[in-house]
């Protein structure tokens, strides 16, 4: 194998490692926004059984729409240093294969 083919191989190691965080980004994202919506049901259901419901009902829709603005930031900031992490690799690559060619 020459270093070229080495080099292509490296690099795409380390895409796969970054699509692969990617992906349990968006599959964590997913699970925790369903944990706060089931939340919200049951928040729901029990506003109805209970005195001073509705207080509670408010008071979780303001929870839930401050912490998903929060958790939403967090995962563009996460999904965004990945993006960042790509494009140095990809930059890293073409750099090296510009030094072979030299």
């Amino acid at each position: 194998m020459d270093k070229e083919e080495e080099l292509k191989l490296e690099y795409t190691k380390e895409l796969r490692i970054c699509e692969e965080k990617e992906d349990q980004l968006a599959r964590n994202k997913t699970k925790v926004f369903q944990e706060m919506d089931d939340y919200i049901k049951e928040t729901e259901y029990w506003a109805g059984k209970l005195p001073y419901g509705r207080e509670a009902l408010s008071e979780a829709y303001r929870n839930f729409q401050n912490e998903s603005l929060e958790l939403e930031d967090r995962f563009h900031q996460e999904r965004k240093r990945i993006m960042n992490e790509m494009e140095e690799l990809e930059q890293n690559y073409k750099k090296e294969l510009r030094n072979l060619e030299h």
